[in-house]
């Protein structure tokens, strides 16, 4: 299941030029967003999450905002 999602999400960011991917737990987060930074061998895949930094979740939002990050794996913090 994991590959197929995976793979799914993959297809979906080189389509676009920015992906926001919402998930519940953050541990999800942390899991999608390391394997998209995997098969993309791209810096531009974060997460965001509650329990990560202030100054790392405003890092990750303003990459956001200058147009930085292909895709933002983020839970509900991100709003």
């Amino acid at each position: 299941m994991w590959e197929e999602l995976n793979e799914r999400l993959v297809t979906l960011v080189k389509r676009n030029d920015t992906v926001g991917v919402f998930v519940n737990p953050r541990r999800l987060s942390e899991r999608i967003a390391l394997a998209l930074s995997e098969r993309l061998s791209d810096d531009g895949v974060c997460f965001h999450h509650g329990s990560k930094s202030k100054n790392r979740r405003h890092i990750a939002e303003q990459k956001l905002r200058d147009s930085n990050l292909k895709v933002l794996v983020a839970t509900a913090s991100v709003e």
